[in-house]
């Protein structure tokens, strides 16, 4: 039931006469696979609760890492210019963060061309300042690679 009031610059308007609270049933499903011997919840952040599960039986057993030759690292550094460059063209600055880290995880070096989307991604970014970019034409110097070529 609404009841009109007029407010301070003459128009009515159409308020509650009361204030009803909105009570809605809530279902909540028991997590996926449910154990029945599980009678309680356990609290946000409990380390003993790992998702997924741990897998009962023998574990599929996990490929042995391998040095990459060189054509395969460029091959994978193609792969990771191609994203920065698509990072940077989206400006999704966390992916173009991820990309330079997944250089690092791998131990695949820079070249020019990744100090040139590093600078330019420091430059365009408005999550870095620009004095990176300077930092990392410091960087191409101790590299020994010609910064002339950004």
């Amino acid at each position: 039931r609404f009841q009109s009031e007029v407010l301070s610059h003459g128009k009515a308007a159409a308020f509650p006469s009361t204030i009803v609270s909105q009570h809605r049933p809530v279902t909540v499903w028991p997590q996926w696979p449910y154990d029945k011997a599980a009678n309680n919840a356990k609290p946000l952040g409990d380390p003993a609760v790992t998702w997924p599960p741990p897998r009962r039986g023998k574990s599929p057993p996990s490929p042995e890492p391998h040095a990459l030759t060189s054509g395969e690292v460029e091959a994978e550094r193609k792969k990771l210019h191609t994203r920065i460059y698509r990072a940077m063209y989206l400006f999704d600055w966390g992916a173009w963060e991820r990309c330079f880290w997944e250089f690092r995880d791998r131990s695949i070096p820079y070249d020019e061309g990744t100090y040139a989307l590093l600078i330019h991604g420091y430059l365009l970014s408005h999550r870095h300042s620009d004095e990176n970019a300077f930092a990392v034409l410091e960087e191409m110097k101790r590299a020994e690679l010609c910064p002339a070529l950004v």
